[in-house]
């Protein structure tokens, strides 16, 4: 799953809630970062960069990431809506 990112641009409001609602959601599962890694198919590395935004998160990614948690690419990206 690891690609070669080249250099991010600095880290948008965006990024960082993404990765903050990453670590969340894989805290709240139980899950530690090896363990996500390890059910991804990457490294423990490319979480705690996703979780940091220090990488970007690919579309393939997310959709994988999105299944093992068990949410929708909405509750990961915060576009849920509030009824």
């Amino acid at each position: 799953m690891r690609r070669p990112h080249e250099p991010v641009e600095p880290i948008t409001d965006v990024e960082r809630e993404v990765g903050h609602r990453l670590q969340a959601l894989r805290i709240a599962r139980g899950l530690s970062r090896a363990e996500l890694a390890s059910r991804l198919d990457t490294t423990e590395a490319e979480v705690i960069a996703w979780e940091t935004a220090s990488e970007v998160i690919y579309v393939d990614e997310l959709t994988d990431i999105c299944k093992v948690l068990q949410i929708t690419p909405d509750t990961l990206l915060g576009w849920e809506t509030k009824q």
